[in-house]
């Protein structure tokens, strides 16, 4: 009876779920059709980034590239005062070395500021921790007292000291360090530090010795201050010093500059970003929002005409200021006139003055200190400038191979365990892609003490791996190999070819430093690249995730201007981080990138160059031109956008803070793109610049709009709608007749499944109580 009960209960199961499976299949199916039609929504990209207490702009501003509201973009300036003279190595940047037996080596280096001159009782205090691991389960063992073997370090190459490692545990040893080591590389050359470790003995023993080199290590360094080289002939020296201060400049410019004066001083800033690879920190502002403290703290570059940089009359320069005028014998009209001095503010700062006497000698100016290789006379703080030309160099695609030799690279030898990295760098014209068969063709020998299966080359081109080199005993002596160089890892401009080099050795109780563990990289090795134009059009390049494209890879930067607008600091500065970070990306051999107010932008530069704009829309008379073609366009006078090409619109209302990113072909040469840079406020503006100047912001953009809030970067393409709006309204054909629509209230309708499923379920369920009913009278008869 039980047995035939559990049948019936399946029958009813089954039953149940064949009755009710066209009810949920019709279910599913309409979840389906819902979700593809969300799926399908096109909404702008938020991108969140962490929420950052925002504090007012201050004249520590000119100083640092925090923007209040934006989580912080570098690592912390490090900024300490001329006469400190003890530095733990994580005051110099210097990070943890681990050191593992039996034989190692690593080393520190960092350079000194130009002004210190070196006095006796040096002293380098290592702190360290010494431990013993097993040499099969790298687990630490007990022991105590052992012999672990030597550090040997050097200073600047020369040996300073031997660390006996006969325990375990921490050691702090003071190594004195003469005078003469410390100079002896001359003023503001690499200093270094070396550490060998010869640890042997584990070869014979059951454990290794692990050396740690802690960050409190310190160096105790007395010195006396000397006033700075003035030599123009040293640039970017002695504004850029790439000491363990981060260096910093600063570029005055006067109250009401002129287009050629601004033109100038990025020209000057540019040229820097090329010069010191990007890593100064440079700034600019007119001298009237420069308080008196900053003037004195900082490397000063003054660029503007005589007449209106009064605050030098004072200063002691080779070409003084009489009676309006820089005073020079060689100097004529549009003379540019470059000069270094002593800082009147502080004598342990120069001032660098970047002018002439006319706006002609001062755009000249600027841009023969863009090359970073000027020319002087009797006197080398003085450099007159007669003229510049730009002259684009001339190309020749047929000339495709050259060598590392002919890109001025000499061979190259690594020896050091572990990773060993070697970097070239080479150009790519303006508007050419690689062909399709570049390659390097590498040269190389190495030493036969190395293990094959870890020991390896990766290259790598723009950080991109693009091959590997196994090596073996044939390529011991002269090994080649050819590496394809892929169109889709390089782009205009300079491109960085690295080789990361891993040498392991063979046997590690070998000493790798007695016995000769090495690899050699011939400057014979050559680069094979073929050049092809690129056939990409300017509309293709709409896309904020592109930048710096189309505004970089011209090393005259003859294709570029910047729109700006009267009386506005905050879009000189954003326009000068740019410039900078462009002079950088550009290669900048000229900077000629021209600089124009908004209500005065020629014909000829509409035409001949992609423009950067760059400010509060109110300010910039040009974006009212514009108002037919922005992606996000502005009412006469407002700073607020109008989202009228987005799906979803805002109201932010008067006051409040926002930059814009716009990007878009110029109405008036489809072949010139627009950038404009801005915002609602001077923070939405400096919020904006710093989205293109960071890479880790930049990399949140897409599309031809963007919205920028400090904590968060909104990305979206007005194309997008605007395509499918144009769509909808040619779906029709061009001859088709009106028909006139009768508009109906809307009702609510139910599918058309909804009725039958309902009426299926419920005859179901009637079906099997009736059955359940029947089993019932069945027992109770069978059980009388």
């Amino acid at each position: 009876m039980e047995k035939h009960f559990n049948k019936s209960h399946s029958l009813i199961i089954v039953l149940i779920l064949i009755l009710l499976t066209p009810g949920i299949a019709l279910a599913g199916s309409s979840r389906h059709s819902s979700a593809q039609a969300v799926t399908g929504t096109i909404t702008p990209t938020i991108t969140s980034t962490p929420q950052v207490q925002r504090t007012p702009p201050s004249a520590t501003d000119f100083f640092t590239s925090q923007i209040p509201g934006m989580p912080q973009m570098d690592t912390p300036i490090i900024q300490f005062p001329d006469t400190t003279e003890t530095f733990t190595f994580g005051d110099f940047g210097l990070d943890e070395i681990t050191l593992r037996g039996p034989f190692a080596t690593a080393g520190y280096y960092y350079d000194l500021p130009m002004t210190w001159k070196m006095k006796p009782d040096a002293v380098l205090r290592f702190a360290l921790d010494v431990f013993y691991t097993d040499a099969f389960t790298d687990t630490q063992r007990n022991v105590t007292s052992a012999y672990g073997g030597t550090l040997l370090v050097q200073y600047n190459y020369t040996t300073i000291g031997a660390i006996d490692l006969n325990r375990e545990g921490r050691y702090e040893v003071d190594l004195p360090i003469s005078v003469d080591i410390l100079n002896q590389l001359g003023s503001n050359k690499n200093q270094s530090i070396q550490l060998i470790l010869d640890s042997g003995i584990n070869c014979d023993v059951n454990f290794r010795t692990t050396v740690v080199v802690r960050t409190d290590s310190q160096l105790f360094l007395p010195h006396i201050l000397i006033d700075p080289p003035i030599d123009l002939r040293a640039l970017p020296s002695p504004f850029y010093q790439n000491s363990f201060n981060q260096d910093v400049a600063l570029v005055v410019l006067p109250e009401q500059p002129s287009t050629a004066e601004l033109q100038s001083a990025l020209s000057v800033v540019a040229g820097f970003g090329r010069m010191t690879f990007g890593r100064l920190l440079i700034s600019v502002a007119p001298i009237n929002k420069i308080p008196p403290d900053i003037l004195a703290s900082a490397n000063l570059i003054f660029v503007g005409k005589a007449n209106s940089l009064p605050i030098l009359k004072n200063a002691h320069l080779p070409a003084p200021i009489l009676n309006g005028a820089f005073s020079v014998k060689e100097a004529v009209a549009g003379s540019g006139i470059i000069q270094s001095a002593v800082s009147p503010w502080n004598k342990t700062k120069v001032i660098m003055v970047v002018g002439g006497n006319d706006d002609a000698g001062v755009t000249n100016a600027g841009r023969a200190l863009s090359t970073g290789t000027l020319q002087v006379g009797v006197d080398s703080a003085l450099s007159v400038v007669s003229d510049v030309q730009l002259i684009v160099p001339q190309f020749n695609p047929t000339d495709v191979n050259q060598t590392l030799d002919d890109l001025g690279y000499e061979s190259a030898v690594v020896n050091e365990i572990g990773l060993n990295t070697v970097e070239y760098l080479f150009n790519i014209p303006p508007s050419y892609i690689l062909g399709p068969d570049a390659y390097l063709d590498l040269n190389f020998a190495h030493s036969s003490l190395l293990e094959y299966q870890r020991s390896t080359i990766i290259v790598k081109l723009n950080e991109q791996p693009i091959g590997s080199v196994r090596l073996s005993d044939e390529t011991m002596g002269q090994g080649n190999a050819k590496i394809v160089l892929p169109a889709s890892a390089a782009r205009p401009g300079i491109n960085s070819l690295r080789l990361d080099i891993n040498l392991e050795p063979l046997n590690e109780c070998v000493n790798p430093i007695i016995e000769g563990l090495w690899m050699r990289i011939d400057s014979s090795s050559s680069l094979h690249l073929p050049f092809v134009p690129n056939p990409a059009s300017p509309s293709l390049q709409v896309d904020l995730a592109k930048y710096p494209s189309p505004f970089a890879f011209d090393p005259l930067m003859k294709d570029l201007a910047f729109v700006l607008a009267k009386d506005d600091p905050t879009g000189w500065y954003v326009a000068a981080q740019l410039a900078f970070e462009l002079g950088y990306t550009n290669g900048v051999e000229i900077a000629g990138v021209e600089v124009y107010y908004a209500d005065a932008v020629p014909e000829t530069a509409r035409q001949e160059r992609n423009l950067i704009i760059i400010g509060k829309p109110s300010k910039l008379a040009l974006l009212d031109e514009l108002t037919s073609v922005l992606p996000a366009p502005f009412e006469p006078g407002s700073d607020l956008a109008v989202e009228k090409n987005l799906q979803v619109e805002y109201h932010l209302g008067e006051g409040a803070d926002v930059g814009y990113l716009e990007l878009l072909p110029a109405p008036w040469n489809s072949n010139r793109m627009l950038l404009y840079v801005g915002g609602s406020s001077d923070l939405g503006v400096r919020w904006a610049g710093a989205t293109l100047q960071f890479g880790r912001f930049r990399s949140k953009l897409s599309g031809n709009l963007a919205f920028i809030n400090g904590e968060q970067i909104v990305s979206a393409d007005t194309r997008v709608l605007q395509g499918l709006q144009g769509t909808l309204a040619t779906a029709a054909p061009a001859d088709a007749t009106p028909v006139s629509i009768q508009l109906q209230p809307i009702t609510a309708e139910h599918p058309a499944w909804i009725l039958p499923a309902i009426f299926t379920a419920l005859g179901g369920v009637v079906l099997v109580f009736l059955i359940l009913g029947i089993q019932v009278l069945y027992r109770r008869r069978s059980g009388k």
